[in-house]
Parts: C-alpha cells; structure tokens; sequence
C-alpha cells in the first residue's frame, strides 16, 4: 500500500478504487513521506489521485534534515 488514509468517517468501493473520507482527514503518502491534512478527502486509486479541502495542510519532512516544508491552501491536489 502506497498510502495510508484516515478519518471519522470513511467509505470505499474497492472495486471502483475510489474513496471518501470527511472529517480530521489525514492522508499518508509512504512514498513521497507526504501527510496531507484537512476536513475533506477523495481517492481515485485507478487514476492515483487524492483530493483534500478545507484547511488542508501538506507537511514534507525534509531528507538528511531538522526541516519540515509546510503547505497550507484551501485545496491541496
């Protein structure tokens, strides 16, 4: 699994590979070690899309560093 995704509600049609989750979203992307913040997502597996609204916020730890890179935006995609 390339991501991880959590929130107070969750819902997921593992035949469609699409998702929705609402409320302290929070979206994991092992990979790219990206967390996505914020009170609204979508997954689209098949097209490996994820959509987050409202107060979202992506932090990206930096590599071989103390930094972090902080995003804030209304949507993050």
């Amino acid at each position: 699994q390339e991501y991880t995704i959590s929130g107070d509600f969750l819902d997921y049609d593992k035949v469609k590979e699409k998702g929705i989750a609402k409320g302290n979203v929070e979206f994991f992307g092992k990979k790219d070690n990206v967390i996505i913040l914020g009170d609204f997502g979508k997954y689209d597996g098949i097209n490996d899309r994820s959509d987050v609204y409202g107060n979202a916020v992506m932090i990206k730890p930096a590599e071989n560093s103390k930094d972090t890179l902080f995003v804030s935006a209304d949507t993050l995609i």
